[in-house]
């Protein structure tokens, strides 16, 4: 059903995105109540949409509009997509659907990942501080954390992460 287009979806190698809202259109149009008639090997992932809000503005006047937070968002840094000014709850729904698929679409394009990943063991210690330390911990640790990295031996930082040997930390940390 899902390669025959009846329910839109789209399709990201063996896995397929759905929204609820056109699910639950599916199952009230079809009747069926369970089992999609999917392959054992696809996967179907189903979002959830955040309510589409109705504002009814001082002058009497109605719009609809959506707000959702994108794939990738955490509770600190949500990023809120918002669109507004829609005459009608299903035409909110509708664009929402749409927008969401776009984002969708955009994140599997570009693999969620913006930066590219660490080589060197200097290069993972600074994307630890930034993305975990720093965010995470008491300053006084994040402090502490630079000062004990300042005595790691400047060869080791240059080394590629793929050529560390539980070795060469031995004889980093006995001093070896």
């Amino acid at each position: 059903m899902l390669e025959q287009g009846i329910i839109p979806a789209i399709r990201l190698g063996r896995r397929w995105i759905i929204t609820r809202h056109a699910y639950e259109h599916w199952e009230r149009t079809c009747g069926a109540q369970s089992g999609t008639g999917l392959n054992r090997d696809t996967e179907v992932t189903v979002c959830e949409l955040m309510a589409v809000n109705k504002r009814k503005y001082k002058s009497g006047k109605v719009a609809w509009y959506y707000q959702f937070a994108p794939p990738g968002s955490t509770r600190q840094n949500q990023n809120l997509i918002t669109a507004s000014g829609f005459k009608t709850k299903q035409e909110a729904i509708d664009a929402e659907a749409e927008r969401r698929t776009q984002e969708l679409v955009r994140q599997a394009a570009t693999g969620g990942v913006a930066a590219p990943m660490p080589t060197t063991l200097s290069m993972l210690l600074a994307e630890f501080m930034k993305q975990h330390a720093e965010e995470n911990l008491a300053p006084k640790t994040v402090e502490r954390y630079h000062e004990m990295a300042a005595y790691i031996a400047p060869e080791l930082l240059t080394m590629n992460i793929s050529e560390i040997m539980p070795l060469h930390l031995s004889r980093e940390w006995t001093g070896c």
